[in-house]
């Protein structure tokens, strides 16, 4: 049985494991910048979300 792939939904998901590699670099910097924090709380509002809809895929 052959699973057809999507580059689409396959790049998506890179992005998304990058995103949460990245979030977890950024972390430590959240409590002394502003606009760290923000970018950490946008990157964590919709990264799981998004995995959660493309598993299926």
């Amino acid at each position: 049985m052959t699973t057809k792939r999507y580059a689409y939904i396959d790049n998506a998901k890179v992005l998304f494991i990058f995103l949460v590699v990245f979030g977890h670099l950024i972390q430590p910097f959240t409590s002394k910048t502003t606009g760290i924090s923000a970018i950490y709380t946008w990157i964590y509002t919709f990264h799981m979300p998004a995995f959660i809809l493309y598993y299926r895929a």
